[in-house]
């Protein structure tokens, strides 16, 4: 797939993303997505990656630690991502363990993907029977992107109700993280 189109806005002026726009219920953009915050240190970013929604609202205990996050920012209460992570009770993953991460997370996507690529003619067959397949400039990337979230989405629920993993209390998670690629996205 071509890169993200760019969308920036104020806060994020560097903001790249598909976005697939739909009728129907919030569940069906996909109920999990990751969010990040750059922060004042080179390469260091505020990751929260769960549900959008919790009990037909907005996950507010997630939303609460994003607007933590900025308060803390405004006011500068740590002077370093180790303080800020300290501070906020959450983990901090420097350089090197972030790389092993994103070895580990391209070796899963790849493997992951096969599927998609395997029934890739199907999947255009589904989009250009869309009506919104004949207008949109990025056409099958926003499509696409849409159709992985919702995907995923079920896949996390599938594996948290056979008990291969738990989903936290609040239905997310948060680290400071440190990306040393340019316009990365998680993995």
């Amino acid at each position: 797939m071509p890169s993200a189109p760019a969308r920036p806005s104020p806060d994020h002026s560097k903001a790249r993303y598909y976005f697939w726009m739909i009728e129907g219920e919030p569940d069906q953009l996909g109920w999990y997505g990751q969010h990040e915050t750059a922060l004042p240190w080179e390469h260091w970013h505020l990751l929260t990656f769960g549900r959008y929604w919790v009990d037909g609202a907005s996950n507010t205990a997630r939303n609460a630690l994003e607007t933590k996050i900025r308060e803390v920012l405004a006011v500068p209460l740590a002077n370093s991502p180790e303080a800020l992570a300290e501070y906020l009770n959450i983990p901090a993953v420097n350089q090197v363990d972030a790389q092993h991460w994103r070895q580990w997370g391209q070796s899963c996507a790849h493997d992951l993907s096969s599927v998609y690529r395997e029934r890739e003619d199907a999947l255009r067959q589904l989009y250009t029977s869309l009506h919104a397949s004949t207008y949109t400039p990025y056409g099958f990337g926003e499509f696409f992107c849409w159709y992985d979230h919702v995907a995923y989405a079920h896949a996390i629920d599938v594996l948290a109700d056979a008990g291969v993993l738990s989903i936290p209390e609040h239905r997310f998670v948060a680290a400071l993280w440190f990306f040393d690629e340019p316009e990365t996205n998680g993995f």
